[in-house]
C-alpha cells in the first residue's frame, strides 16, 4: 500500500473487531486515510464484535448519511398502477430500515406481496413465480434464512426450469466444494470437520499455493497438519484465515445454470472472480474448465460454488435486481428485522415472500440480530450516567474527559517548570547549596552562560510591546 493512500471499504459493517483493528493499523503505518462505507441496520459481522456500529456509537467521529433511497424508484414507472405500487414498496422499505417492522410487513401484506402458502406448496408457489419472471427477462434472486430451505429451493427452481427447457439439456456432473463458513476459532476444533472435508488454500501459506486442497491429518496447540501436494506440512493457526473447509458435493451442471462463487480468485483467462458473484454458465470444457456468460472462465481447481438461484440474506446484502422472492424458512432463531430489512430491498421493481405462517413471521422480524457490545455492558457506569444529564452521548463525555486530563497534565507540568525556575533564581550557594568540587568543574562558568547584550541608544526610545530580551 501506498504511503498516504486512501482506502474505501465497502459493507464495512461486515467487519468484526479484530479485523477492523488490523485494518486501521495497516493504514496508520503508512498514514493513509480510511472510508468506511456501510449501514448498521443491515447485517453485521459474523466474527466477533461489530467494530462499524462500535465507532458509530462510542467514537465520537460524525457520519454523512444518505437518507434517500434510490433503488425503488417510482419515477421509472410505466403505468400508474407501478407507480403507486413502487410508493408502497419504497414506504415499506424506509419502515424496515426506521426499525418498524410490523408497519413495513402490514404495508407488504396490503399491496399482496405476502404470499399464504403451506408447508407442502410453498417452494411450488415460489417456483412458479420465479418461472414467470425468468421467462419475461427480469433478474431474480430468490433468499432464505437457513441453508436447508436454499438447497431445497435451488433443486426445484432448477427442477422447472429443466421441465420447461429453460436452460440446456445436455448435463456435466462436477464434484463442487461447498464451502463451510467456520471461523478461525471453529477450524481450531476438530469436531467441525468431517472425514470427507477438504481444505482449500486461497492464498499462498506454509509453502502451499493458492487454489492447492488437502486434508487435516491432525491439530495441535498451535498448528493444523496438512496434507496438499503430497506433503504434509504445520499451517500456523494465525494463517487460518487463507484456508477454507469445504465439503465435496457432486452437482449436475447444464448450459444457463446459475452458480453463487464462494472464493476470490483468478478467471483462466486472469479476469477477477468475487466471493458472492453469480454467475451464468455458458459452456463446460472436457478438461473441467467452466465458460461463463460474461467471458470469464473459471479453472478447473476452481470447484468453490453452489447453485444460485437462492442465496442468504447475507449473500444478497450488496445486491440490486428486479425482484427479490423469499422464501421463510420459519427459523425463528435465523430470523431478524436486519434479515427482514436486506431481504426485502434488493428489489428494483418488487418484492414476494412466501410464508407458511404470517403471524409467526411477523413476530420473527420484530426480533434484533444486534449482538451486545464490551461498551455496552458499562450501562451503569459514571460515563453513562454523566451522558445522560448532559443529554450528550458517551463519546461526547469520554473526549470532554480526555481534553481535561490533557489540559490538567499541562497545566502540571508548567507548574513544576515555573517552580523549578524560581527555586534556581533564589536559592544562594553559600547557603543551600554546597557542591563538591568535582561538581563544581562540571558547572559552566556564569560568562559562558550568560551574555552581555548592547542595544543602541536609539532603539531604547522605541516601543517594544510584546518583545522580551
Amino acid at each position: 500500500m501506498r504511503r498516504g493512500a486512501v482506502v474505501l471499504v465497502d459493507e464495512a459493517g461486515q467487519i468484526g473487531g479484530q479485523q477492523m483493528l488490523e485494518l486501521l493499523s495497516l493504514i496508520q503505518t503508512v498514514r493513509g486515510r480510511v472510508i468506511l462505507s456501510g449501514d448498521t441496520h443491515q447485517h453485521e459481522a459474523v466474527e466477533a464484535s461489530d467494530a462499524l456500529r462500535a465507532i458509530e456509537l462510542y467514537s465520537g467521529l460524525g457520519y454523512a448519511e444518505l437518507t434517500n433511497i434510490r433503488r425503488q424508484n417510482p419515477g421509472s414507472a410505466k403505468t400508474r398502477a407501478e407507480r403507486q405500487w413502487l410508493e408502497q414498496y419504497k414506504l415499506a422499505v424506509n419502515e424496515a430500515q426506521q426499525g418498524k417492522l410490523g408497519s413495513s410487513f402490514d404495508r407488504l401484506d396490503k399491496q399482496g406481496a405476502v404470499v399464504a402458502c403451506t408447508l407442502a406448496d410453498q417452494q411450488q408457489k415460489l417456483t412458479e413465480h420465479f418461472l414467470e419472471l425468468f421467462k419475461n427477462q427480469q433478474s431474480t434472486v430468490v433468499v432464505s434464512q437457513s441453508w436447508s430451505e436454499i438447497h431445497k429451493v435451488n433443486e426445484q427452481v432448477r427442477f422447472g426450469l429443466k421441465t420447461q427447457k429453460l436452460i440446456g439439456e445436455a448435463e456435466t456432473t462436477v464434484t463442487a466444494l461447498e464451502r463451510q463458513d467456520l471461523t478461525d476459532a471453529q477450524k481450531r476444533d476438530k469436531r467441525f470437520y468431517q472425514p470427507e472435508s477438504i481444505l482449500v488454500f486461497n492464498r499462498p501459506t506454509a509453502g502451499f499455493k493458492s487454489g492447492s486442497t488437502g486434508k487435516l491429518c491432525g491439530i495441535t496447540d498451535r498448528h493444523l497438519l496438512i496434507e496438499a501436494d503430497h506433503r504434509i506440512r504445520p499451517v500456523p493457526f494465525k494463517e487460518l484465515d487463507k484456508i477454507t473447509v469445504c465439503q465435496p458435493k457432486e452437482l449436475s451442471l447444464s448450459t444457463g445454470d446459475r452458480l453463487q462463487l464462494k472464493a476470490n480468485a483468478q478467471s483462466h483467462n486472469g479476469r477477477r472472480l468475487a466471493n458472492g458473484e453469480l454467475v451464468t454458465v455458458k459452456e463446460i470444457h472436457q478438461d473441467g474448465r467452466i465458460a461463463l456468460n460474461d467471458g470469464r472462465v473459471l479453472p478447473k481447481n476452481y470447484r468453490q460454488f453452489v447453485r444460485g438461484y437462492a442465496v442468504t440474506s447475507y449473500a444478497a446484502q450488496g445486491k440490486t435486481v428486479d425482484y427479490v422472492l423469499f422464501s421463510d424458512s420459519a427459523v425463528k432463531a435465523a430470523t431478524n428485522e436486519q434479515q427482514w430489512y436486506v431481504t426485502i430491498s434488493r428489489g428494483r421493481k418488487g418484492v414476494k415472500i412466501f410464508t407458511a405462517d404470517k403471524i409467526q413471521l411477523r413476530q420473527n422480524i420484530a426480533h434484533s440480530g444486534h449482538r451486545t457490545l464490551a461498551l455496552d455492558m458499562a450501562g451503569d457506569s459514571a460515563d453513562h450516567k454523566l451522558a445522560k444529564i448532559w443529554g450528550r452521548d458517551v463519546a461526547y463525555v469520554l473526549n470532554v474527559q480526555q481534553a481535561q486530563r490533557k489540559f490538567t497534565e499541562r497545566r502540571d507540568e508548567a507548574l513544576r517548570q515555573d517552580e523549578a525556575v524560581g527555586q534556581s533564581q533564589t536559592a544562594k550557594p553559600a547557603e543551600s547549596i554546597k557542591p563538591t568540587d568535582s561538581v563544581m568543574q562540571e558547572i559552566p562558568k556564569p560568562q559562558i552562560v550568560r551574555r552581555r547584550v548592547e542595544i543602541p541608544q536609539q532603539q531604547t526610545n522605541q516601543k517594544s510591546k510584546g518583545m522580551r530580551v
